[in-house]
């Protein structure tokens, strides 16, 4: 199931539900690496859908965590309305605080990158959020978001305050990067304000066969689709869910064929499907009961020493 992550379309959402409805009537199993947010987690309804990248609800599960460890109660949740992304994310962990955590306290405060003056939208920004908070979530482009820390690493008390980036994969086109630099003459100051920054990304898998994988996407790339890969660019946990599909696919065919039953039956392939661990290309992944992968997550922190992003 293929989408465009973009603010001019209503997103993948709509489009998984389409299908899987579809594939409800047709009894075939249906696999996605989108459709992340919450209105998918109903398999009454989407009865045949595997979600095989994450869930944002599982993504809110691991901020929990983290406000939890550090004993942070009252958020800010700062994200664009007007772009699909932002927008899908900053709404569903909304959501997603309030349905598992009522210690937290959250607060919805909108950020239009698209605005002409983005320096006093930023600003605007800033001084709402630390009324209410300390901390700040932010779901934005890297660009707009590196404008916020310097920002406020001029008004705000640096060491006081904490600003947590929401990350997919380098190449993500509508959020950028996350790391400070830039090549130009704010970069020292940048490094130094990053300090208050922390990254919370999907796990990169780090074994040697994940690590050919990845090459081998690169090389047959532009032979097989007529894409080529920019420098720096990550195959991500979408093109790793893709792979997995068929592998998880294929135990469960084998299985159902092996035990003599109908492998055009949709739920009894789908039941050997879900709750279960299989070995993907980037190790052991688990399927839960519900149809959903669970996926790894990393907290990134800056080391001062070097200025790199280091897992803790």
């Amino acid at each position: 199931m293929r989408c465009r992550q973009d603010m001019n379309l209503r997103g993948c959402t709509p489009s998984v539900a389409t299908i899987s409805r579809m594939a409800v009537a047709w009894s075939v199993p249906h696999f996605t690496y989108v459709g992340m947010d919450v209105s998918l987690n109903n398999k009454r309804e989407f009865s045949l859908l595997t979600r095989m990248s994450y869930t944002l609800n599982a993504f809110a599960k691991f901020y929990l965590e983290v406000f939890d460890a550090f004993g942070w109660t009252d958020i800010a949740n700062i994200y664009d309305p007007d772009e699909y992304l932002s927008n899908l994310i900053g709404t569903s962990f909304q959501a997603s605080f309030q349905a598992l955590a009522i210690h937290i306290h959250s607060s919805e405060i909108h950020l239009r990158q698209k605005t002409e003056d983005i320096q006093s939208e930023i600003l605007r920004v800033i001084r709402k959020a630390s009324s209410v908070s300390r901390v700040f979530i932010v779901v934005c482009h890297g660009d707009v978001f590196r404008q916020m820390v310097l920002m406020a690493s001029e008004i705000l008390p640096l060491g006081d305050y904490v600003f947590i980036f929401f990350f997919q994969f380098s190449g993500d086109f509508p959020i950028g990067e996350y790391h400070w630099a830039r090549g130009d003459l704010l970069d020292q100051t940048a490094r130094k304000a990053y300090e208050s920054v922390m990254v919370i990304r999907p796990r990169r898998p780090v074994t040697a066969e994940f690590e050919h994988f990845e090459k081998e996407v690169k090389r047959r790339s532009p032979i097989e689709y007529n894409y080529t890969w920019q420098d720096g660019h990550e195959v991500s946990l979408f093109n790793i869910a893709q792979y997995d599909s068929f592998i998880l696919y294929a135990l469960a065919l084998n299985e159902t064929l092996a035990a003599g039953e109908n492998p055009r039956n949709g739920p009894i392939v789908v039941r050997r499907m879900w709750n279960r661990t299989f070995e993907g290309i980037g190790g052991p992944a688990y399927v839960n009961a519900n149809g959903d992968r669970d996926t790894d997550f990393t907290l990134l922190d800056l080391n001062p020493n070097n200025g790199e992003f280091q897992a803790i």
